[in-house]
């Protein structure tokens, strides 16, 4: 399961860097947050 956060996380940051949307940059690292969290 991990691993597929992961893949996600490397989705979103293509997506970020493609795109350069602050609001989706701001998810990612609200996402971060969210796993350090839980780890």
């Amino acid at each position: 399961m991990s691993v597929f956060m992961n893949d996600e996380l490397f989705n979103v940051v293509g997506f970020e860097f493609s795109n350069r949307e602050p609001l989706i940059w701001s998810r990612f690292l609200s996402t971060l947050i969210v796993i350090y969290l839980f780890y």
